[in-house]
């Protein structure tokens, strides 16, 4: 409710950017080259971030009236949240990968000069002696557990701005909710 209230727009940015930028940061740390769509992938979510925070605004007008006019800025720093559960997730896998497997990235570095794509990335992963198969399922569970975490928080979120941004019942935010959650796949899936 602070977040749509009292919004800070330039934090907002930096949240909506914070996944590119952990993966700039893991790359560097790394020594990974940089992709040359780093830029391009910052701007897709740039452009994911405001398309569905308008989406919700719009969904939200819509269906629970005037009451949230004023409040776009608001959305969008709420909906930026979720972006540093995302970040918060990349950290942790790599951390996670790191510790489990240490010569991964090492792995990783060798496929530098080539096309570096997922069946590159597979081929790696399985070249690396892992440190025990059930190590590796903990790993496989934990990694299930947190990603279910954090998707339920970034529900939490974007259903704790629908509900602080006008009246309306449950049913009618859970609605609102699963509108904006169809939204944003299919904006996801557009800007791919």
């Amino acid at each position: 409710r602070d977040t749509l209230e009292h919004p800070n727009l330039a934090v907002s940015v930096v949240l909506a950017l914070l996944p590119n930028l952990v993966l700039l940061g893991l790359a560097a740390v790394l020594g990974f080259r940089i992709s040359p769509q780093a830029p391009l992938n910052a701007a897709k979510g740039i452009l994911f971030w405001i398309a569905s925070s308008i989406a919700l605004y719009l969904l939200l007008y819509l269906l629970k009236g005037k009451s949230v006019q004023g409040k776009l800025t608001g959305l969008l720093s709420c909906v930026a949240l979720t972006r540093l559960f995302s970040a918060a997730i990349l950290v942790l896998l790599a951390l996670l990968a790191f510790a489990l497997t240490p010569g991964i990235f090492a792995e990783f570095r060798q496929l530098q000069n080539t096309s570096f794509g997922l069946p590159d990335i597979v081929q790696a992963a399985e070249r690396v002696p892992v440190q025990s198969d059930v190590l590796s399922l903990g790993f496989a569970f934990f990694v299930l557990v947190l990603g279910v975490v954090f998707l339920l928080e970034s529900i939490y979120v974007w259903y704790a701005a629908i509900a602080a941004a006008g009246p309306g019942g449950v049913l009618k935010n859970v609605l609102i909710l699963a509108l904006a959650l169809v939204l944003s796949g299919i904006l996801a899936g557009f800007l791919g």
